[in-house]
């Protein structure tokens, strides 16, 4: 999929210039050619995770408590 800058300057409403158009033209195909080499790799078999490590919900109990006095 080809994406260019100013496509993306435009959707972003910013304005560039062509010095930068340049910069990130380069550092966006960079990143595009990364994504392809990821797209090579087999996940056959891998589910799909949010996070590496198992998270778990560390609040504690809801308990109602006095509240502070009005003064």
């Amino acid at each position: 999929m080809k994406i260019s800058v100013d496509h993306l300057s435009r959707l972003a409403r910013l304005s560039i210039s062509e010095e930068e158009k340049s910069t990130y033209g380069d550092q966006l195909a960079g990143i595009l050619s990364y994504m392809e080499k990821l797209n090579e790799l087999d996940t056959e078999g891998v589910e799909p995770t949010s996070h590496v490590i198992s998270m778990s919900n560390v609040v504690r109990e809801d308990l109602p408590l006095s509240s502070l006095p009005r003064e």
